[in-house]
């Protein structure tokens, strides 16, 4: 996929793991957005208790990364197979709060898909995206009442920074911030690396408000 130099999200343009086609989403590809939405309800009814709502896509697409949180860029993408239909979506930023982390907003991937190594080769792919593009850290969010979402990141190298409440409507959830220093190798390294994100990222130390 081509982007213009200018564009500031370029850096955040990513090759699919398979033969789906890498759409980053604009406000006229809500429909393209909605209807992966409303196939896959279970998403939405552990994190909100109900299936998305019909105009959840048009919503996440406008309202854009939180003004209090400094970033680099921020881009929603999709994941099409060759009939159009969206197969996954990926919401993520880069040098969000700090030079040098990267963060995943969600990845959904059709129901259908999932248990076949689908997730993982993506996860894969933004990585080493990430990484060739500066990341020092990777950073995310998982509802403590999604436990296949938990063992998945942690499978994937990610570990447990602390706990937040999250969610402006209804009832708080809990949600764990997760942390992976993608340039530590060693135990050592892994210490001095999540001492460094701390150092920057004030908001995720575990005795923060």
């Amino acid at each position: 996929m081509q982007a213009q130099a200018t564009d500031v999200n370029a850096c955040l343009d990513f090759a699919s793991p398979n033969q789906w086609r890498v759409q980053r989403l604009q406000l006229q590809h809500a429909a393209l957005l909605q209807d992966l939405y409303q196939r896959n309800p279970a998403y939405f009814i552990i994190s909100g208790d109900a299936p998305a709502a019909p105009d959840a896509a048009w919503r996440d697409l406008a309202a854009g990364a939180p003004t209090a949180w400094p970033h680099r860029a921020r881009a929603m993408y999709a994941l099409c197979d060759q009939d159009g239909q969206a197969q996954a979506a990926v919401d993520w930023a880069a040098d969000l709060f700090a030079p040098g982390v990267w963060h995943i907003g969600f990845v959904l991937l059709d129901a259908r898909w999932q248990g076949q190594g689908q997730a993982r080769a993506l996860y894969q792919v933004l990585e080493q995206h990430a990484l060739a593009h500066g990341a020092r850290w990777m950073r995310l969010g998982v509802l403590q009442n999604n436990p296949r979402a938990q063992a998945f990141w942690r499978a994937s190298g990610f570990a447990f920074l602390r706990s937040r409440s999250i969610g402006e409507q209804g009832a708080p959830r809990m949600a764990d911030v997760m942390l992976k220093c993608l340039r530590a190798h060693s135990a050592a390294e892994q210490q001095q690396e999540r001492a460094a994100y701390l150092a920057q990222v004030a908001r995720d130390r575990p005795d923060a408000a």
